[in-house]
């Protein structure tokens, strides 16, 4: 089953139990939703939301939780599941390549997860010795991403 099936379906659990809150572990799949009183902001055009689920994500926030960085001497591991991209876009400019100078705080990579991309930035300085994954990949939690010495 899909992350995306999975969510529509706790939302439709939290809808028909009047829950405020839900949280969900399973894995490396994470899910957590609370009910606020905001009014979320949603695009208008008819086709761009299911009229039908708009009842279930009405004063719905969905709050990503914080991405950290797991570094093991020089190796850096996926910090979520998702699809790792070297570079911001097709045809643009790699973050980093083998042999690049990276320092504290620069993006070496996103990974998109459910929608959302996520860069994955340096917690060191160094210099990239290698990268596990092919743009595109899919990766897993904790699974070696990039190397730098």
């Amino acid at each position: 089953m899909e992350y995306i099936d999975i969510i529509d379906k706790l939302i439709h659990i939290m809808d028909d139990k009047k829950l405020n809150r839900i949280y969900l572990k399973d894995g490396n799949f994470e899910f957590e939703a609370e009910k606020t009183n905001e009014t979320p902001c949603f695009p208008k055009s008819s086709g761009e939301i299911d009229e039908d689920k708009t009842h279930l994500i009405n004063n719905l926030s969905l709050q990503p939780k914080t991405v950290k960085q797991e570094v093991l001497g020089s190796i850096i591991k996926s910090p979520i599941v998702g699809t790792f991209y070297i570079s911001a876009g097709e045809g643009k400019k790699p973050f980093i390549e083998v042999g690049t100078s990276v320092k504290i705080g620069q993006t070496l990579c996103i990974i998109e997860s459910m929608k959302i991309m996520n860069e994955i930035q340096s917690q060191f300085d160094g210099i990239v010795e290698k990268i596990f994954i092919e743009n595109g990949e899919s990766v897993e939690y904790g699974q070696s991403i990039i190397s730098i010495k």
